[in-house]
């Protein structure tokens, strides 16, 4: 739910940016963009490192680099290096998706699946309906 919290409060942060940067919010769109490529690389490196890393280990330096990578982009207020880290943002997240997604088939594999699923991508929408919230709260 967080991490979905994370990815959908962008739309809403893009106003915020370019208040305090004085860039136009056209130019933000950029983030988006680099959001879309971030999650393309990381189906890509996921697949490539999943044969040599055991799920959770992934997992644990996923949040490692989230966590990193999340208090860079609340710092760096220059578009260009926030379109960057918003790859490596994205490519983090759409590995820990993809993780977690996998690790509810392999440990349901005699269980009911599709229950399971349901109340991940439940709480996916939670999460994704609590960004754009926060963002306007705070």
């Amino acid at each position: 739910m967080l991490y979905a919290t994370a990815m959908n409060g962008v739309g809403p942060l893009i106003s915020y940016l370019t208040e305090e940067t004085g860039y136009k919010q056209t130019q933000y769109s950029l983030l988006i963009f680099c959001k879309s490529i971030g999650f393309f690389g990381g189906s890509i490196i996921l697949k490539k490192i999943h044969d040599k890393r055991v799920f959770h280990s992934i997992m644990m330096w996923c949040c490692i680099l989230l966590f990193i990578f999340m208090t860079l982009f609340t710092f760096v207020l220059d578009f260009i290096p926030q379109a960057l880290i918003m790859v490596f943002i994205a490519t983090v997240i759409s590995m820990v998706n993809i993780l977690v997604n996998v690790c509810v088939v392999e440990s349901q594999k005699n269980g009911d699946v599709h229950f399971w699923m349901l109340i991940l991508h439940g709480t996916y929408g939670i999460g994704g309906l609590l960004g754009p919230i926060m963002i306007y709260v705070f």
